[in-house]
C-alpha cells in the first residue's frame, strides 16, 4: 500500500513543482497525446485479450449501468458544486479505474476483485470514449462531438482486442505471446499511472492562486459523490447480491479520472478547475482506501 502511495502522489508533486518553476505545457500537451492515442488504447487492447468474453461483457454492461446512474444521482443532488451538472456527471462517472483502481484491488481483495474492477474499467473506458467527448465538446462550436467519438482511439482497441480474444486467442497461447502481454501491461499500467498522475499535477492550479476555501469545496464535492455512492452500492447490493458490495463501494471511492484532463489537454479546451478536482479526489481517495 505504500507503494501505491508513492506512485500516486510522488508524480503529483512531480507535476505540481513542474507547473510553478517550469510553466512549459508543450511537455504536457505531448504527454497526454502520448497518453490518448498509444498507451491507454493499448491498455484496453491487452486487458481485452485475456478476458472470459461474455462474463466480462456482462460485467461491463452492468458497470456502465452502474457508472452512469452514479454519475446522474450525483450531478443532481451534490450540493455547492463548482462545475456545471454536466461536469459533475463527467466527474463522478468517469473514474480512475484503469490505473488506480485495478492495481488497489488486487492489493486489498484479490485476483477476484481484479476481475471484477477490470470489467468496470472496460464500463469507464467506454464513457470515456463517447459520453466523455460528448460533454468535453458539447461547448466547442468548432468540433462535433460524433465524429470526434467515431476517430477515438479506445473505441478501435477495444474493437480488436475483442476480435483477437474471438479468433486468434489460441494462436497467441501456443505461441507464448499471452504471456510476454501479460508482462508488458503490467509495465505499461505502471507508466501510464505516473504519467497520468503528473499530467494532473502539471494541470492543476497554481499553488499561489489556491485559497484553503477551494480546497475546502473541492473535497466537499468529493465527499459527497463518495456517499451517494456507497449508498448507491448498497441498493444495486442488496438487488444482485451481498458480495459485490465490497467491490462496489472501492469503485465508489476512486477517483475522476485522471483522462478527464488529458481528454480536455488534446481538444485545447480549459480545464484547471476540473484537473485540480481530479488532484483532491485522487488525494482524498489514497487515503480512504488504505481505510479499508
Amino acid at each position: 500500500m505504500f507503494g501505491l502511495i508513492l506512485k500516486s502522489l510522488l508524480p503529483l508533486t512531480g507535476g505540481l513543482l513542474f507547473s510553478i518553476f517550469i510553466k512549459e505545457k508543450s511537455v504536457l500537451k505531448s504527454l497526454s497525446y502520448a497518453l490518448f492515442w498509444i498507451l491507454v488504447p493499448l491498455l484496453i487492447f491487452f486487458g481485452v485479450l485475456k478476458s472470459d468474453v461474455p462474463v466480462l461483457l456482462g460485467r461491463a454492461f452492468a458497470g456502465f449501468l452502474f457508472l452512469i446512474a452514479y454519475g446522474f444521482i450525483a450531478s443532481k443532488l451534490i450540493r455547492s458544486s463548482p462545475f456545471t451538472k454536466k461536469q459533475s456527471f463527467l466527474l463522478s462517472c468517469y473514474l480512475n479505474i484503469g490505473w488506480f483502481g485495478l492495481p488497489v484491488s488486487l492489493l486489498i481483495y484479490g485476483q477476484e476483485a481484479f476481475e471484477f474492477v477490470l470489467a468496470f474499467y472496460l464500463a469507464g473506458s467506454l464513457i470515456g470514449s463517447t459520453i466523455a467527448i460528448f460533454v468535453v465538446l458539447e461547448d466547442s462550436s468548432s468540433l462535433r462531438s460524433s465524429k470526434a467519438i467515431l476517430k477515438a482511439p479506445f473505441i478501435y482497441a477495444f474493437i480488436l482486442g475483442l476480435l483477437v480474444n474471438l479468433f486468434f486467442k489460441n494462436d497467441f497461447f501456443e505461441l507464448g505471446i499471452i504471456d510476454y502481454i501479460s508482462d508488458l501491461k503490467t509495465k505499461l499500467s505502471s507508466i501510464v499511472l505516473v504519467l497520468s498522475m503528473f499530467i494532473v499535477g502539471g494541470s492543476a492550479i497554481n499553488p499561489s492562486d489556491i485559497s484553503m476555501n477551494q480546497v475546502l469545496i473541492n473535497i466537499k464535492f468529493y465527499i459527497q459523490r463518495v456517499v451517494f455512492g456507497v449508498l448507491l452500492s448498497l441498493i444495486v447490493s442488496s438487488l444482485v447480491g451481498f458480495e459485490s458490495i465490497r467491490y462496489l463501494i472501492l469503485i465508489s471511492m476512486l477517483p475522476s479520472a485522471a483522462n478527464i484532463v488529458v481528454l480536455y489537454q488534446q481538444y485545447n479546451l480549459p480545464n484547471s478547475n476540473l484537473s485540480f478536482q481530479v488532484l483532491i479526489s485522487t488525494i482524498v481517495s489514497v487515503f480512504l482506501c488504505c481505510l479499508l
